[in-house]
Formats: structure tokens, sequence, C-alpha cells
């Protein structure tokens, strides 16, 4: 599958991705990281490397629970950005989850 051009907007499924590579990312991206509501802590590490200034990070916290739950509400959000982002920006969802990976070039 052929890269777009400008930047890349990641949404990482933090249920099974505990460890973000901070490394992968460029300045001009945005990484949006859901979080289900059974987690309660994040590591230093972790809240570090979502914070530096080399990328704009949004936390969104996944209420209620049930089966496949976080992984329906990141499809709405990679639908909602979707729709209103220009065409030149590509997705990326960065989950262990194997119903993902058709999605994934």
């Amino acid at each position: 599958m052929e890269e777009k051009p400008g930047y890349t907007i990641y949404f990482i499924d933090f249920e099974n991705i505990s460890v973000i590579p901070e490394s992968s990312f460029n300045p001009q991206d945005k990484v949006v990281v859901l979080i289900g509501c059974g987690q309660k802590t994040m590591t230093t590490d972790t809240v570090k490397a979502l914070m530096t200034e080399k990328h704009h990070c949004e936390l969104i916290t996944i209420t209620g629970t049930g089966k496949n739950n976080l992984d329906f509400h990141l499809c709405f959000y990679l639908g909602k950005y979707h729709q209103t982002t220009i065409p030149e920006v590509a997705f990326r969802i960065v989950s262990k989850d194997k119903g993902f990976d058709y999605g994934k070039g």
C-alpha cells in the first residue's frame, strides 16, 4: 500500500499496547490513545512519551465494558477523523487485536 503524503494519525489500543513507541512518530503526527475504563494507571515513561512537544496527543477514556467495546470506539474515532481531515492524512492502528489486521497496510 502506498504511503500518503502529509502527516499520520495513530490510533493506539492501550488495552493491549502498553508501551508506546515514541520513536515511530514524526513531529507533525497526531497520536490518539484509547484507554479502557478498567485501566487505572499508566507508567511515568508512557506519560512522558505521550506528552512530549514532538507531536499532538489525545487521550480518550472509554466508559463501559463489553466484548470489543474499545475496538468499536476506536473504529468510530477513526471514521470521525477520516471524515474531517484532509485527504493527505494517513491513518494507522496500533493494536495486537487480530481483527484489525485486514486494515493494516
